[in-house]
């Protein structure tokens, strides 16, 4: 075991794999009956492995509503659709780029392969002109049990999903998703 800087034996609790976040904030151009809205891509041929470490989420709209939101893994890559690029933010700056790519949808993509639920569930978005009460959040910690995180490998993706229901009016969301990446 390595000894610290105080000559003390050292555990390191918080890993050693590259480590990336992607944030949409104040994201409000959802399709009528939106499906993925954010995704977090590896490429074809990557030779990389992600895992998803953590999600969360939160919003308002016009009036409060609850807001449903599942995360999906997905087999294979969307497709068409509209989409941007969101910035990618490392967790240390002298870590490796990140392969994935991190993609914000204001039209419908085409969902391609199988599509496996991990997650699925509710939050309060409050009305937006008079915040009361405080918005809910959805965390989603992965892999902080003796469980797996969701593994995306090359040419697949993990989505956050308004699984095609009719979006409420003035629907504002932020949410950040966390990962890893290292060789497959």
């Amino acid at each position: 075991m390595a000894l610290d800087s105080y000559n003390s034996k050292s555990v390191n609790t918080e890993g050693n794999k590259p480590t990336f976040s992607a944030v949409i904030n104040d994201f409000n151009t959802f399709a009528a009956t939106a499906t993925d809205f954010f995704a977090i891509q590896n490429p074809v041929g990557s030779g990389k492995v992600i895992r998803i470490t953590e999600v969360r989420m939160n919003g308002g709209a016009t009036a409060a509503v609850l807001q449903d939101m599942y995360g999906y893994i997905r087999t294979a890559l969307n497709t068409l659709g509209t989409s941007a690029a969101v910035s990618i933010a490392k967790h240390d700056q002298n870590d490796v780029a990140p392969v994935a790519l991190a993609l914000k949808y204001t039209a419908n993509p085409t969902l391609n392969g199988v599509a496996t639920i991990v997650r699925g569930e509710t939050f309060l978005a409050t009305a937006l002109a008079i915040p009361t009460p405080a918005p809910t959040s959805i965390v989603w910690p992965f892999g902080v049990r003796p469980s797996r995180c969701p593994v995306i490998r090359a040419g697949q993706q993990f989505s956050l999903s308004n699984n095609g229901n009719a979006v409420p009016a003035g629907l504002l969301v932020y949410a950040t998703i966390e990962w890893t990446e290292e060789n497959a």
